[in-house]
């Protein structure tokens, strides 16, 4: 009867009598359980027992349930065929049959296998299930469907063309692939003949067994021929590849996780790059392991850029210095568009990989000012081993200059160098209560063993109260009255609710500048035993605050 009272054109007006409740038809009954079980944790269970309640919940059931299996996939297509048909054997790479297979045989794997949309293979633990579909299943692709194919695993070195033609739908937009081996590049003609339609690219490879080959040329290839790309990610890019990627007129997301670039002037490649319409669509970029000299001569290519998000870590070297930060962020406010940007990132760190002391590389005041003319950011991150030359006038600038700002992030150094030189006062968080109402998350060290003299107000002699801020974490701010601290926060900032602190309680460490004067009682650990359990106790404050 359920099927019979559905027809093919359904009238979705509903009654005229505004007093009477329009019940729920069949396609709305079905559309809103599945959105209901979509968001369980494990929902596979139940929309196989959907599948087999009703006729009308069966295909939306299962389009759930096999648009994106997970990393059996190819276990539960195998499972699909008759018990039996195949048997195992460790020392071969194809499963055996143990009769001919019939035609009808592939009819109930050949359903599933045209609803699934999303592949994941770990090609080590997948190879003899892929081998052997590949080998007797009769149609040209397994999946014809398929939109995504992500392919992880070390062992792919010998991943061979007629097994990943296999996988290669022309329906195909996203192909990830996730640590494999770099000599998976000769397979790249056949993603360009079978896949044209891409438009995202992952391609995350470590060198062979033989050490590096020169895969520029492949690459580059591949990247010609991809005029549909939106989404790119490499581990490693040179000037060479770069040159084509920027030609990539769809490309509106970009990240390099390696990028070996020479001085522009000795780049006869970058030069000729210069006058040309270079990155017209891109709105994310994210470099990891730059130069940051090079790069900070070669921003000017993505100038007409729509530019959203830009993340940069450069190389940790030695020979950096605070003038090379300011030249990059000199270079940003330069060319980078002012419009469109919302989101900077900037870390420069050292690393267990690369075990080079920064701590004497500073963000200069000249640096922020460089960051004055974007109006609509709303996402900042800085992170660097030395100090962060900012005050409070400063910072009421910066918080003037951006009023959609919703996260401020200056992370705080662990030098105690760093520690002692701060210059920031509780003074900066009332700039930014004024200046940006919409900011939710604050974090930064800063001097908290003065307040105020007088309570901030706005134009009409109000107090200032931002009701926005909900996480604020202090770093490796001192402290020395937990209770009159927590008063100003919860005056300033009514629904603060998170207070984290960079302190650790089992530290022996002091690093205050004055000891005796931060310790409110004799006796009391110094430092940063003091300063945690004196921030703990504002959280505890604000925390009862709220509750009340």
């Amino acid at each position: 009867m359920l099927q019979n009272a559905v027809g093919p054109n359904i009238d979705s007006t509903p009654p005229q009598l505004e007093t009477l409740h329009r019940c729920f038809r069949i396609p709305e009954i079905i559309l809103q359980v599945f959105a209901a079980v979509s968001v369980q944790d494990s929902p596979n269970a139940t929309l196989a027992a959907l599948a087999r309640t009703c006729r009308l919940f069966e295909q939306p059931a299962l389009e759930y349930l096999w648009s994106d299996p997970g990393t059996h996939t190819l276990d539960y297509v195998l499972n699909c065929l008759p018990h039996g048909l195949f048997t195992g054997n460790r020392y071969h790479d194809v499963l055996s049959l143990s009769r001919a297979i019939r035609s009808s045989d592939w009819e109930r794997p050949r359903r599933y296998c045209n609803l699934v949309r999303t592949l994941s293979v770990s090609y080590g633990k997948t190879h003899k299930q892929l081998a052997t579909l590949g080998q007797f299943y009769p149609e040209l692709c397994l999946f014809p469907q398929l939109r995504q194919l992500v392919i992880c695993g070390y062992d792919t070195m010998h991943l061979q063309e007629p097994l990943l033609r296999t996988l290669l739908s022309p329906t195909l937009k996203h192909i990830e692939l996730d640590e494999v081996y770099l000599q998976t590049i000769s397979l790249f003609p056949i993603i360009i003949h079978r896949a044209p339609q891409l438009t995202t690219l992952i391609f995350d490879a470590y060198p062979g067994l033989n050490g590096p080959i020169d895969h520029a040329e492949a690459l580059s290839e591949l990247l010609q021929s991809l005029h549909h790309l939106q989404v790119l990610t490499l581990a490693h890019t040179d000037d060479t590849m770069l040159s084509h990627v920027s030609r990539l007129r769809k490309l509106r997301k970009l990240t390099i996780n390696r990028l070996d670039l020479p001085v522009a002037s000795q780049s006869t490649t970058l030069q000729a790059l210069d006058s040309l319409g270079t990155f017209p669509s891109l709105e994310t970029l994210s470099v990891a392991r730059v130069n940051l000299r090079a790069l900070t001569a070669v921003i000017q290519l993505i100038r007409i850029s729509p530019l959203r998000k830009l993340d940069i870590c450069p190389l940790p070297e030695s020979h950096l210095t605070t003038a090379d930060t300011t030249a990059f962020c000199r270079s940003v406010g330069a060319y980078i568009n002012r419009q469109t940007l919302q989101q900077f990132d900037y870390q420069l760190r050292s690393h267990h990989r690369y075990p080079v002391s920064l701590v004497h590389v500073d963000i200069s005041a000249d640096a922020f000012r460089s960051l004055q003319d974007f109006p609509g950011l709303t996402h900042l991150y800085m992170q660097c081993d030395g100090k962060y030359s900012v005050n409070d006038g400063l910072m009421d600038d910066l918080a003037r200059s951006w009023p959609a700002l919703e996260t401020f992030t200056l992370c705080p150094s662990k030098t105690n160098s760093a520690r002692k030189t701060i210059k920031l006062t509780l003074v900066s968080l009332v700039a930014f209560a004024t200046h940006c109402s919409r900011l939710v998350a604050l974090n930064m060290s800063f001097d908290a063993t003065a307040l105020p003299s007088t309570m901030a107000v706005d134009g009409s002699g109000e107090p200032v109260i931002q009701t926005s801020l909900v996480r604020l974490s202090t770093g490796y701010s001192p402290i020395r009255d937990p209770v009159k601290v927590a008063h100003f926060l919860s005056r300033l900032f009514p629904r603060l609710d998170l207070i984290k602190s960079s302190h650790c309680v089992d530290s022996d460490s002091d690093d205050s500048d004055s000891v005796s004067e931060s310790a409110p009682h004799p006796g009391r650990p110094h430092g940063s035993k003091l300063y945690a359990a004196c921030w703990k106790d504002v959280a505890a404050k604000l925390a009862a605050a709220t509750a009340t």
